[in-house]
């Protein structure tokens, strides 16, 4: 799911970042992210982005998820995943804080007492099935909660594009 996810939007060479790099701009951010507990975790995709460009981002976004979900990654996606993810872990033990944060997040979410030492060797082990079947179970939009906050008058026309919505007045 980690690996889904950096495919998908949580690294700077991401399907997102790709596809969005022109309409983009400094303060707008698209992302994914996993967080994970023992008996529970969630996976988001968010946006912070200008008004007239969150019909068209929240599509794309859409779209991502579920093309990752129904095609398998191709072999260049899954050799940069597998290398952020090693490295990623690599460079998070340079430090006892995060090695304590490791250690706290082993306990917390039940891991074995070998994760660890285990984690670049089961990185290098996943495969384009693993990373699509984890998609389809936890990043699958059917069965997305879709939050959109922003002024309704400016992005209501963009999102009936992409589909019904209801309007909530937060007040």
């Amino acid at each position: 799911l980690l690996m889904a996810s950096a495919i998908v939007g949580s690294s700077p060479d991401s399907r997102l970042m790709r596809e969005l790099h022109d309409t983009l701009k400094p303060g707008d951010d698209v992302h994914t992210e996993v967080s994970m507990l023992a008996d529970s975790g969630m996976f988001t995709a968010s946006a912070r982005v200008r008004n007239d460009i969150a019909g068209d981002v929240l599509a794309k976004m859409l779209a991502n998820l579920e093309r990752i979900s129904n095609e398998p990654v191709d072999a260049n996606e899954l050799a940069n995943a597998k290398s952020l993810a090693a490295g990623s872990f690599l460079l998070s033990m340079e430090t006892q804080q995060t090695l304590a944060d490791d250690l706290a997040m082993m306990k917390v979410t039940n891991l074995p007492k070998d994760y660890l030492e285990g984690y670049t060797t089961r990185a290098g082990a996943v495969d384009a099935a693993r990373i699509q079947a984890a998609a389809k179970k936890w990043m699958a939009p059917a069965d997305a909660v879709i939050v959109v906050v922003g002024d309704a008058s400016n992005i209501r026309a963009q999102l009936e594009k992409v589909g019904p919505f209801e309007t909530v007045n937060a007040y």
